[in-house]
């Protein structure tokens, strides 16, 4: 049974000094960075997510909050723990109670959930990157990083300047202007949702940002553009209605989770999570 009753039935979340930031409130209790690690100590498939930055953190205190909602439904509605219960065993048998059941579709069904969610059957989009990056503390040309970036935008925009001639003013040097290569749109989950999408939908050629991202600012332009190939219906056939039936329970779990987030008043900080290395 894993020790984490300290964390999940004592309600003692606390502060700790700023190199423990908070990540999170749930209920009116503070997540730290240290009860993160501590939590994914307990998980050794999870170990590897903290290092990838934004998004492996976001994911792991996620599933830290998810674990400790569905405890916390569980006392609300009474339903109590058995003897054989951990606070794992406990929010998967309230979550099996919760959410409504989702039934496998037949293959006329499937084909039609295919023929309405083509993203869950094709390659991701990529997008080629070029990359200024800037302390957000250091100056250029006598301008703050930030309000330096916002002007070179403009002119790259017009056409009056490229990207990589601003290296040249860089005050780390030309290292500051990258070619990143070809990176998935959904990788790119430590920018925020406006950046994303932007991402998303730039064509060959277009400026995004800058965008302050923790103590750096960046600049981005796309050079080439992959877009999604769905795989034929043959080739998913067989797989389509576990597809589907899969895409129902993530659904409805989302909607659980909304509701409890809202019951808890579950607070994400996003910069401090966004800051983190």
């Amino acid at each position: 049974m894993r020790a984490l009753g300290w964390l999940f039935l004592s309600l003692c979340f606390s502060a700790q000094a700023i190199e423990d930031p908070i990540l999170a409130e749930v209920d009116g209790q503070k997540i730290t960075a240290s009860q993160v690690r501590a939590y994914v100590k307990t998980r050794p498939l999870l170990s590897g997510y903290l290092l990838t930055g934004y998004p492996g953190w976001r994911q792991v205190l996620e599933d830290l909050i998810n674990l400790y909602l569905l405890n916390l439904e569980g006392k609300r509605l009474g339903i109590p723990k058995e003897a054989q219960d951990d606070e794992d065993s406990y929010a998967l048998r309230i979550k099996r109670q919760l959410l409504p059941p989702c039934e496998k579709p037949d293959e006329n069904e499937a084909k039609r959930f295919y023929e309405d969610h083509p993203e869950l059957f094709s390659t991701p989009a990529f997008v080629r990157l070029d990359r200024i990056e800037l302390p957000a503390s250091s100056q250029v040309d006598g301008k703050e990083a930030l309000a330096f970036l916002e002007e070179a935008a403009a002119r790259v925009r017009q056409g009056q300047e490229k990207l990589s001639d601003l290296a040249d003013r860089c005050p780390q040097g030309r290292a500051c202007f990258q070619d990143l290569g070809f990176v998935r749109t959904d990788g790119l989950a430590s920018l925020n949702d406006a950046a994303l999408a932007a991402f998303k939908n730039a064509q060959t050629g277009e400026v995004v940002g800058p965008l302050q991202v923790g103590e750096w600012v960046y600049l981005y332009q796309v050079t080439a553009r992959r877009e999604p190939i769905r795989t034929p219906w043959k080739q998913v056939k067989a797989e389509a209605a576990e597809v589907a039936q899969s895409f129902c329970k993530q659904q409805a779990f989302a909607k659980l989770k909304s509701e409890l987030y809202r019951r808890y008043r579950v607070v994400l900080y996003e910069e401090t999570l966004r800051a983190i290395r």
